[in-house]
């Protein structure tokens, strides 16, 4: 499963989650704002398993990234309701402030093949 197909599967199955949602990047027009929450998805890494000048496996890391304008356990239980309904292990960054935004940040780390 690939980062993409998780925004698809939380756009289909979470409506409560699906219209503030958006993959890589918000795209907005110049002027318009975009009021929290919202979620981002993106890739943020790789990690390759390599021996003898091969890549045998390449694990992707990638984040989704809760933005709210306080703290708000009820919309991270959300996610985490998601996730685990779809057995897809997470690490969770909790509430970090964002000064740039002015935004509380959780993020949610998942590993894909």
């Amino acid at each position: 499963m690939t980062i993409a197909e998780v925004y698809t599967l939380m756009q289909s199955e979470s409506p409560e989650l699906a219209s503030i949602s958006y993959y890589d990047h918000i795209e907005v027009d110049e002027g318009q704002e975009v009021f929290p929450p919202f979620i981002i998805f993106k890739e943020v890494g790789g990690r390759p398993f390599h021996a003898d000048n091969h890549v045998y496996y390449l694990t992707i890391d990638n984040q989704i990234e809760l933005y709210t304008a306080d703290r708000n356990p009820e919309m991270r239980s959300l996610v985490i309701e998601f996730l685990n309904r779809h057995s897809l292990p997470f690490t969770l960054d909790m509430s970090d402030f964002d000064p740039d935004t002015g935004l509380y940040v959780d993020t949610f780390t998942i590993s894909l093949e």
